[in-house]
């Protein structure tokens, strides 16, 4: 029978290799930060070099799992590396950047299925669609949009689709002029939202928008507006008012209720013969006429001394 004879490097690499297994476990035990158990995290998967012109559909994510981890793990990177790859479908091996505070990771599925689409890209001109009215007796006098275009970005059967971009405005608490920003929506040829498949650049745009109260446009007729006595022996024949109506403008809700415009105060105490006197009008605020001033003429006579003494009891 042979003998093996055994041979001293062997018998001084165990007991190199225990000795370091000894001393692994003194450092285990007087630290105590060693977890053995399994640690498993739902991580993101990134795709890495995707060519331009074409768009990546794959696993949003995946699962990993780590043994031996000191304290908390660092920042966890998972990714496919699509350098050199066209359009088509392909099986690509998940790679896992190194876990600092981990002894042992491994990555599920560590293959993953990916369809490399091209991707076609359209610049739209943005419209508007007002979806909440201005408030009770405001107008929407302006609308300016920033950016005016956009891109819409797919798959290209998806883009095909996209018949216009819209930014819907609520005016419903909006007065003067105001900024705001609005996200865009992608509609087909039937008005329908495209939600899916589609990306538009910028996602939102800045809107621009200056409300006013509303003008409304009323004719109404002019009243005089006489004060004062005349002299004892003098009447008033008439009164004559040129032009006898006015056209008011101004704010719509203060011009509804106006059936009549008063002239201002003409005081009738120093006056013995006919005149005439261009008179403005009360207006309420934020009300114009047109014309601003209203010829009046008042005739003035003498009172006969038959037609005063018919006049005492």
């Amino acid at each position: 029978m042979q003998t093996e004879k055994k041979n001293p490097k062997t018998r001084g690499l165990k007991l190199i290799s225990f000795l370091m297994a000894l001393l692994l476990w003194f450092y285990v035990v007087n630290l105590g930060e060693l977890d053995a158990r399994q640690t498993i995290r739902e991580v993101e998967l990134t795709y890495y070099n995707l060519a331009e012109g074409l768009i990546v559909d794959g696993p949003a994510s995946v699962e990993i799992k780590m043994w031996g981890s000191f304290g908390e793990p660092g920042e966890i990177i998972a990714y496919v590396d699509l350098d050199g790859l066209g359009p088509g479908d392909y099986k690509i091996q998940v790679n896992l950047s190194p876990v600092q505070g981990a002894m042992f990771t491994t990555v599920e599925p560590n293959r993953v299925e990916v369809e490399l689409r091209e991707l076609r890209q359209d610049y739209t001109v943005i419209s508007y669609e007002i979806r909440q009215n201005p408030p009770p007796g405001y107008e929407l006098v302006e609308v300016i949009l920033e950016p005016q275009q956009c891109i819409v970005q797919g798959e290209q059967a998806l883009v095909e689709q996209v018949a216009s971009v819209v930014a819907p405005l609520n005016l419903s608490n909006i007065q003067n002029v105001v900024a705001f920003r609005v996200k865009l929506e992608a509609r087909d040829g039937a008005g329908r939202l495209i939600e899916q498949g589609i990306r538009i650049l910028p996602e939102d745009i800045t809107v621009y928008a200056a409300l006013e109260r509303k003008r409304g446009v009323k004719a109404v007729a002019v009243t005089s507006n006489l004060t004062g006595e005349l002299e004892a022996g003098f009447q008033i024949k008439e009164v004559v008012l040129d032009p006898m109506e006015v056209i008011l403008l101004g704010d719509e809700a203060r011009l509804q209720p106006l059936e009549t415009i008063t002239l201002q105060a003409l005081d009738l105490s120093s006056e013995t013969e006919t005149f005439s006197r261009r008179m403005g009008l009360q207006l309420p605020e934020g009300v114009n006429a047109y014309p601003a001033e209203v010829l009046v003429v008042v005739t003035i006579e003498r009172v006969s001394e038959e037609e005063t003494e018919e006049d005492v009891p």
